[in-house]
């Protein structure tokens, strides 16, 4: 997650949350399990389903991590809107289920899309964090399913400003 302008034209969820949360059990398949102080979250469904059960059931976490990270490009020069603006040109080059996803956060989350993707693209830009992960599928599976790891290295001095919680 996270999540990845001064154009204030911002897209809107392709969804009516509300009016699809009716018709539909959007956290239907997602919950979230705790191990040894370490969450587990599982989710299913569409990307937008993924992202909106991802968002509502790590809302807190979210918006804590997100004031941090905002805050930390910010002190790195990196404003808002020009991260924004960043995404804007990056949008067209991403598959639309990653869109619709993060939309999804944005909506479970109760947090703007234009949030979403600024600290998206604080993690891209800035050099937040760095990543390693791995995926297996198919015949390198026992049943075939996707299993898929990823360990972040990241630094400690991003602190919501809010909390006072690192990251």
């Amino acid at each position: 997650l996270l999540l990845n302008p001064l154009i204030f034209a911002f897209s809107h969820s392709p969804l009516d949350s509300k009016k699809y949360l009716k018709e539909h059990n959007l956290l239907e398949g997602g919950w979230i399990e705790e191990q040894n102080n370490v969450k587990i979250l599982h989710i299913n469904g569409l990307h937008y389903e993924m992202g909106y059960q991802y968002g509502y059931l790590l809302k807190d976490e979210l918006h804590e991590n997100i004031r941090a990270v905002l805050e930390f490009s910010s002190k790195k020069g990196y404003s808002f809107e020009w991260l924004v603006n960043k995404w804007f040109i990056r949008e067209q080059y991403t598959h639309e289920n990653y869109v619709e996803e993060l939309h999804g956060i944005a909506d479970g989350a109760e947090i703007s899309y234009e949030e979403i993707i600024a600290t998206h693209m604080a993690f891209e830009i800035c050099g937040i964090m760095q990543c390693f992960g791995i995926a297996a599928w198919n015949a390198s599976t026992s049943d075939g399913s996707l299993l898929h790891s990823k360990s972040f290295d990241q630094q400690s001095v991003i602190i919501d400003p809010i909390s006072g919680k690192n990251m």
